[in-house]
């Protein structure tokens, strides 16, 4: 089994949105995601097929709230999160990120062709900058 190593950049490092909307004031992010046909976790993951790993996916989605200013203050963790459907190179995903119904909650979902694929909870510090 080769092994993995994944610095924390390309962990965060989210592929570029497009056709992006953030709603504001209720601090909702949407746009289509494109995944890379060349990110370094592939090479390991899996043998057989290429597979986006959980972990990447979060991620983007803590890369992408601090880029859209969804949250400022710290990532203290991950509430939930499932991974219902593999994402593979090249795959298009809509994503969506919001406000939580706690303080400090974001909401995730990737969803492609009505499916979701992942989606979930994550938690951030307020009040910290």
């Amino acid at each position: 089994m080769g092994q993995l190593s994944w610095n924390r950049r390309e962990l965060v490092e989210s592929p570029e949105l497009g056709d992006v909307s953030l709603a504001r004031p209720k601090g909702v992010l949407t746009g289509c995601l494109q995944v890379p046909r060349d990110l370094p976790v592939f090479d390991g993951h899996f043998p057989a097929i290429a597979i986006v790993p959980g972990v990447v996916q979060l991620g983007w989605v803590i890369g992408l709230t601090y880029r859209y200013g969804l949250a400022s203050g710290p990532f203290l963790g991950v509430v939930f999160a499932k991974f219902r459907r593999i994402l593979t190179p090249a795959s298009e995903v809509r994503v969506r990120i919001g406000s939580g119904r706690v303080i400090g909650e974001i909401d995730f979902e990737f969803t492609s062709t009505n499916a979701v694929v992942s989606c979930g909870r994550l938690l951030f510090l307020v009040g910290c900058r």
